[in-house]
């Protein structure tokens, strides 16, 4: 049982290490030594990981959506997103005014804050808008 133990530790190890190396390109001992482990099976505390890192979602997210927010919030604040007018700015523009006027929680960063999500949600799904 102990030896058990000890070998998924090690698995799990070496997974980790392997896995979380940004950019990594597997070496040819170490595609043996994943190509063993996945004959094993994957632990179930490395499936997610491993998931992520041989689907290649981990890459497409780091590249794509943890700027993808930044970079229509920076479109807004520029004005390109004023080159693409839609009728649903104005609206979220007069009920952002009208929301919770005496709420004290509701600052002008706040009203700003939500301002930025509807303006970019809206530009990235005009076909359904804001509602």
């Amino acid at each position: 049982m102990e030896l058990q133990l000890n070998k998924r530790k090690y698995i799990e190890k070496v997974l980790f290490v392997i896995l979380n190396q940004p950019g990594h390109t597997l070496s040819l001992e170490e595609r043996e030594t994943v190509g063993e482990i996945v004959y094993d099976g994957i632990p179930a505390s490395m499936r997610a990981l491993f998931w992520i890192k041989c689907s290649g979602l981990g890459a497409y997210k780091s590249n794509y959506c943890d700027n993808y927010y930044k970079r229509l919030c920076a479109a807004d604040e520029s004005g390109t997103l004023a080159q693409y007018p839609n009728r649903h700015f104005q609206q979220i523009d007069k009920d952002l005014d009208r929301t919770a006027p005496d709420d004290p929680f509701m600052t002008p960063e706040i009203r700003q804050s939500l301002r930025r999500i509807c303006r970019a949600y809206v530009w990235r799904n005009p076909t359904v808008g804001y509602c």
